[in-house]
């Protein structure tokens, strides 16, 4: 829950969030809540400085959005951003425990697709044995 992650939070009030979008792997941008942003920038901070830190600020610190949910429940995507990940009409978000993601719902679709067919090989009959006997 955004409202939880946002320190600053009160209620009635829209929840803050953070976009980040540097990372040239993904074809998403990914977004953290405030707190969840803040332990990674403390983890980065305590680092020792080179090439690694380096890279880290720049993904965490240097290519972010600070954002807040409108009134309607809306995120506004910056045009740089939906130029920069092809985000067209329609865009998918999608839970990821402690993050979401932003996709091109287009481009979302086809990779959840190679995905579920890839996962279908790789996973047990009962994903959740690989959290390990407790879990199941």
């Amino acid at each position: 829950m955004l409202e939880a992650g946002d320190p600053d939070w009160s209620g009635g009030e829209n929840p803050n969030f953070v976009m980040v979008y540097g990372n040239p792997a993904y074809n998403f941008i990914e977004c953290y809540t405030i707190a969840e942003i803040e332990r990674i920038e403390d983890r980065i901070d305590a680092m020792e400085h080179g090439d690694e830190r380096d890279a880290l600020e720049e993904i965490y610190s240097a290519n972010v959005v600070n954002a807040t949910v409108d009134d309607t429940g809306r995120i506004v995507l910056p045009a740089k951003l939906r130029e920069r990940f092809g985000i067209g009409s329609e865009a998918a978000l999608v839970a990821s425990l402690n993050t979401f993601r932003i996709w091109d719902a287009e481009q979302y679709d086809a990779q959840k697709q190679v995905r579920a067919e890839n996962l279908k090989s790789e996973l047990p009959r009962n994903p959740l044995s690989l959290l390990g006997k407790e879990a199941q």
